[in-house]
């Protein structure tokens, strides 16, 4: 009958086994990728191996004998949340449940400590008694050991389903991670990330040659995959885009960067004020800016000379004097070549020349003969005002000047790597020429690959401080010399 309105109608079973498949593919390739890392932990990977029982999708050997076994659910709708109800829910058949079949092929493993780890995307349920309890690290043991009330009873109900005691449920969800919303766009960024750092392409037809040689490879074998294999996939699949980079992962107001690629990873989330990433604001001890961080970058810094690694790619989530003091310590002229992500492409700091534009200067204040510069560099927006209110009042602050660069301020100002690039040369080589001999107190208002480049191009310009906005406000924040 015409008009009439339906419900949308639910995606298969079999849509849900084939997206399972798609994140299975892109987990082992993941993990293939690691291989190819110099000094990795990751020593080979296997793709339903056969002594794994429930946990076989993706099994990764590591160094030390010690193993990492992934399991992968899809779900049939993105309605269809992660809670202990699923994890319990009986089988085809009246079987087991898959809780009851995780548990079992742990138990036949020789129930290790760790390394299960669940992968599903389902979006996690926010009122589970069981999952609003995952740690940071994707487990709930804690969360059940120290259970009251409700939590307590679902506790003896896990035993009573799974016939073990409750001591022996939390050393279960001690071993196992559950990784809640894990689509395959996530699992896609997962990848790139670890592509970019080992030189390799993140196109969609890079995309779609790997899987499609990780889904012959199940297909044809399940013999293991080391480092040499998937180097020569790699090769004869043409996936090289350049040498590869050292990854560095920097924690600062989140701790989403993957981390297990990195030659170094700093951890500074708990330095910060603020219980999420977009109120992360300022340091809780301010001191810290020049103190402990600036420590960790020049350790940072002289770990990557000592191992002679000067090719570096940057993961991490920062504000912008966060990204502008991580490229003053690996700076250009120093010899280092730097990378970020950013857009889902790589940014780099050895990008071509482009025409550098004009530095056009907005705004002109003297507030007296005093020796220091607030200076706003504003690329993608106008913040005088604040910056009138705060470091204008700064006792040696004596001039208030903003700058942009030609069309600018405008969000939309870089495409790319190279625009970026000529736009922090053409600020440096500014300041150089107008400012020398001034103190300067310095605002950043644009994208976080500019910030980045500036620092790394902050050579041979006056002793400068950088301010972190605390909307409103502003905080000093590292104080860099020549």
């Amino acid at each position: 009958m015409t008009g009439e309105v339906h419900a949308p109608s639910r995606p298969s079973a079999s849509g849900a086994r084939l997206t399972g498949d798609d994140v299975q593919h892109l987990v082992a390739w993941y993990w293939c990728l690691k291989t190819t890392i110099p000094a990795s932990d990751v020593v080979a990977v296997r793709v339903e191996a056969d002594d794994a029982g429930n946990l076989d999708d993706v099994v990764v050997d590591m160094r030390k004998g010690r193993r990492l076994y992934h399991q992968v659910k899809a779900a049939v709708s993105a309605r269809d949340p992660a809670n202990v109800a699923w994890l319990r829910a009986v089988g085809a058949r009246d079987g087991p449940s898959f809780l009851q079949r995780l548990h079992a092929s742990w138990v036949d493993l020789g129930r290790p400590p760790g390394d299960i780890v669940l992968i599903t995307s389902r979006p996690l349920d926010p009122n589970d008694l069981l999952l609003r309890g995952l740690d940071r690290l994707n487990h709930v043991g804690n969360h059940l050991r120290r259970a009251e009330g409700k939590l307590a009873d679902l506790r003896r109900d896990l035993a009573s389903h799974l016939q073990c005691d409750q001591f022996e449920v939390c050393r279960f969800f001690d071993a196992l991670a559950i990784h809640p919303g894990q689509t395959e766009a996530e699992w896609r960024r997962k990848v790139d990330d670890v592509a970019m750092g080992a030189g390799l392409r993140t196109d969609h037809a890079a995309h779609a040659a790997a899987l499609a040689d990780v889904r012959e490879w199940v297909k044809t074998t399940r013999d293991p995959r080391d480092g040499a294999a998937v180097a020569a996939t790699i090769d004869r699949l043409g996936l090289r885009a350049e040498p590869p980079r050292a990854v560095v992962v920097i924690n600062g107001i989140d701790d989403k960067p993957p981390a297990d690629d990195a030659v170094m990873v700093l951890d500074w989330v708990a330095r910060f004020r603020g219980e999420r990433p977009e109120t992360r604001r300022g340091l809780v001890n301010p001191s810290d800016w020049n103190g402990a961080l600036t420590d960790d970058l020049v350790a940072l810094r002289d770990r990557l000379r000592a191992q002679d690694l000067y090719r570096v790619l940057v993961r991490a989530s920062l504000r912008l004097p966060g990204w502008f003091a991580v490229g003053a310590a690996l700076r250009d002229v120093a010899g280092f070549d730097i990378a970020m992500r950013y857009r889902g492409e790589l940014w780099r700091g050895d990008a071509a020349d482009a025409p550098r534009p004009d530095v056009r200067v907005l705004i002109d204040e003297s507030t007296g003969s005093r020796p220091s510069v607030a200076l706003v560099v504003a690329v993608s927006g106008d913040g005088t005002a604040d910056v009138r209110s705060t470091l204008g009042a700064l006792p040696d602050v004596g001039r208030l000047l903003t700058i942009t660069i030609a069309n600018g301020p405008d969000r939309r100002l870089f495409s790319g790597s190279n625009e970026a690039m000529a736009a922090a040369t053409a600020v440096r080589d500014w300041v150089r020429r107008c400012l020398a001999g001034h103190e300067l107190h310095l605002v950043l208002i644009g994208p976080a690959p500019f910030a980045f480049f500036l620092g790394h191009l902050w050579d041979r310009v006056p002793p400068t401080t950088v301010y972190e906005d605390l909307a409103p406000g502003y905080e000093p924040a590292f104080r860099l010399r020549n």
